[in-house]
């Protein structure tokens, strides 16, 4: 009782036991600071850079726009990815990482692998494969699938990061050995993923009748990995995915200011890869 700091009759039934309320969560206003005056002052400067940024566009704007190209990307023609104010403003309050942040993770990633002349990864857009797109256009996803697939089946591996019913996971095609690698912050249990894995392995199907190679007739899936996990009660999952984009397994930890130099250097910056003219 004493190392609790319970008294005798705190513990008895019927007793008051005296919980401390939780801070509440900040709440997104457009135009209004994204951190407290105090707490601006311990950000680094990629932050500091943005925010100055944002403070002035969001006088007109609601949103960041990016290019996304054909090349590298999972969408078959030139398109564009938006960025929501109020999902940056959840990143700075470290809350969750929405779909929309993690699409600009991984142009990061597509324009980090491509300076490593690293060829043997391939990576599909997070945004196209989501909850809502998924339960809309299944049958679209699934031939944007056989797509990707037969444009990049010469590659090792192949990146999806599938956001789906506010979890993030992500899956990594093993393609020399049919296997595909679940990478969960939670170890979700089966059904979790029954609508994913029906449209990957319908997809896989019609794959396979287009592209010869020694590819299985069936996918094999592995759960479970030895992976950094996130804390209980917390929404963090899209910061773990990022981690393993990153890493392929997190010895890192997120840092945030590295996605926020990217948007500042290669979305905002006019002379940036992925700025969208007006």
């Amino acid at each position: 009782m004493a190392g609790a700091r319970l008294t005798r009759a705190q513990i008895m039934v019927g007793a008051t036991i005296s919980v401390a309320e939780a801070e509440p969560k900040p709440t997104y206003v457009l135009g209004e600071l994204f951190l407290s005056a105090d707490k601006l002052k311990t950000i680094g400067i990629q932050m500091h850079l943005f925010h100055e940024w944002y403070m002035k566009a969001s006088a007109d704007e609601i949103q960041i726009g990016a290019k996304v190209r054909t090349i590298d990307y999972f969408t078959r023609q030139d398109d564009y990815a938006w960025i929501p104010f109020k999902d940056v403003f959840d990143m700075y309050q470290l809350d969750a990482l929405d779909v929309f942040m993690l699409t600009a993770w991984v142009q990061m990633e597509i324009q980090r692998a491509i300076k490593n002349k690293n060829n043997e990864i391939a990576f599909m857009d997070p945004w196209q494969i989501n909850t809502l797109i998924v339960k809309a256009q299944t049958h679209s996803v699934e031939d944007s699938l056989v797509h990707f697939l037969a444009q990049h089946h010469f590659k090792k591996w192949i990146f999806l990061s599938n956001y789906h019913d506010f979890h993030c996971v992500l899956f990594i095609f093993d393609m020399r050995h049919s296997v595909i690698l679940v990478f969960d912050s939670m170890d979700k249990k089966a059904p979790f993923f029954t609508e994913i894995n029906a449209i990957i392995d319908r997809a896989w199907d019609r794959f396979r009748q287009l592209i010869r190679g020694d590819f299985k007739e069936k996918l094999e899936r592995i759960y479970k990995l030895k992976v950094e996990k996130q804390k209980m009660r917390t929404n963090l999952c899209g910061y773990s995915v990022c981690d393993y984009l990153h890493n392929l397994a997190p010895t890192e930890i997120f840092h945030d200011f590295r996605l926020i130099g990217f948007i500042n250097e290669q979305i905002l910056d006019p002379t940036g890869e992925f700025y969208m003219d007006d």
